[in-house]
């Protein structure tokens, strides 16, 4: 055992090594350079932790279990940070470049100081590692307009992650409200629910607020645009009901962003026109709705969380003005009036602003 764990610990110092070798090529980048010299600060001080261990072998039987968890602490942290950081920030490109370019734009529109770099390297959809200040978009996101919106959704976690909460004491104290009056509803009407079943689906709410949160945030600085993305979204799902430990119904969710616009008579004449769609597609043949589906989403929550997010946008000077002439938001907006209205032509117009978006 003494042989493999001393094997291990230097192949785990040669991995670092390369990692630190890779992270030189970000610092080409003006814009990488302080994120990887805190990110080799970081495998420094592992391998500092990898070679005292080392220092120890041979060990008696006694010190080996501990030695043991000592490397798989280690391994597990570092090969977690090459597979989020090191691995995409060695292969930032032009695209990435431009996506981050756009990400600081929004922010300096809005008044956010704490600025995300943007990979253009999910396989997934949208995503944000706060921890390290990423938001990871599709690969193809650099070359459209469509899908853009959700980058202020990303944003919202980028901040709440990084210690800007925007969920806090409204929320909390009306989930609280809710389920005592719930649980009482449900004990009074004798109804068949398993009260076990609710207190636990209930608890996704720990989780769903930040979805809600960010959902309110993008809606509230982008506009129609971000109701447009997410009903095209919706598109792709096998069910609008369906719902997570992670994150509440799209269903859900598109109805609040929709109370939300409804909101701001700004926004009226795209409202209608959003709605008309979202029952459009409401009256297409859906997966019915699960087990506590309408127990789960009640709408006092919803806006509990809008009243936080709100406050929070208040308290930091967030500058919300979606429509504002020359902004990133009021661009997304025009793309979608512009695919809606006029899609033949719609592909020509989009390659345009795109060059001067990002040139």
């Amino acid at each position: 055992m003494n042989d493999l764990l001393q094997a291990a610990l230097v192949g785990l110092a040669r991995r670092i090594a390369c990692m630190e070798a890779l992270l030189g090529r970000a610092r080409s980048f003006e814009r990488l350079r302080q994120k990887a010299d805190d990110i080799a600060a970081f495998l420094q001080a592992a391998e500092c932790r990898a070679q005292s261990a080392l220092a120890l072998l041979p060990a008696p039987q006694d010190l080996l279990d501990d030695l043991a968890r000592q490397y798989n602490g280690i391994a597990r942290e570092v090969y977690l940070v090459e597979q989020l950081v090191v691995g995409p920030l060695s292969r930032f490109s032009s695209e990435d470049e431009k996506l981050s370019s756009l990400s600081e734009r929004i922010c300096k529109e809005v008044g956010i100081a704490d600025i995300p770099i943007v990979l253009a390297a999910s396989s997934q959809y949208y995503s944000a590692i706060p921890e390290y200040g990423l938001i990871f978009t599709p690969p193809i996101d650099s070359q459209t307009l469509l899908n853009l919106p959700d980058l202020y959704h990303e944003l919202a976690h980028h901040l709440d992650g990084r210690g800007r909460v925007l969920v806090g004491p409204r929320f909390e104290s009306a989930l609280e409200s809710y389920v005592d009056r719930a649980e009482d509803e449900i004990a009074r009407l004798s109804r068949p629910i398993d009260l076990r079943d609710f207190r636990h689906r209930i608890a996704f709410w720990q989780d769903w607020r930040l979805e809600v949160a960010s959902d309110a945030f993008a809606t509230l600085l982008v506009g129609p645009a971000y109701a447009w993305a997410n009903l095209h979204l919706m598109l792709r799902v096998p069910s609008i009901f369906r719902y997570s430990e992670s994150h509440p119904a799209d269903a859900a969710r598109m109805d609040f962003i929709l109370r939300l616009l409804r909101s701001n008579t700004h926004f009226n004449s795209d409202v209608e026109s959003i709605e008309r769609k979202w029952r459009a597609y409401q009256d297409l043949s859906h997966p019915a709705k699960p087990d506590l589906y309408d127990l789960l989403h009640p709408s006092e929550l919803f806006t509990a969380v809008l009243d936080d997010v709100r406050a929070a946008i208040e308290s930091r000077d967030l500058r919300v003005a979606p429509l504002a002439p020359g902004t990133v938001a009021a661009l997304l907006n025009e793309a979608w009036r512009k695919l809606l209205e006029r899609s033949p032509d719609y592909a020509a117009w989009e390659a345009e602003a795109v060059a001067s978006t990002f040139a």
